[in-house]
């Protein structure tokens, strides 16, 4: 069972015992290269070496940030050297 297969009411009832691990779980799968809304940030893959780099235009809002931390558990779930299974 992956949490696609989970209700809305299962995830609240996740949410609420985990707390802000609830994000690790429920992480919408993102395409690179990323922009945050605000477009301050971006995250983008390095196709020579297969890393993931992250580029910022100054200093980051709370939003931003949150963004941010959300796409980089989105890029190691989807790590393909680990088979991550959503």
């Amino acid at each position: 069972m992956t949490t696609n297969d989970l209700t809305d009411t299962d995830l609240r009832a996740v949410a609420n015992e985990l707390g802000p691990q609830y994000a690790i779980l429920h992480c919408p799968p993102i395409t690179l290269p990323w922009f945050s809304t605000d477009k301050n940030t971006m995250v983008v893959l390095d196709e020579a070496t297969g890393d993931i780099r992250i580029a910022t235009a100054g200093v980051l809002s709370r939003a931003t940030r949150i963004e941010l931390a959300t796409a980089l558990v989105a890029t190691i779930l989807d790590d393909p050297e680990q088979g991550s299974d959503r």
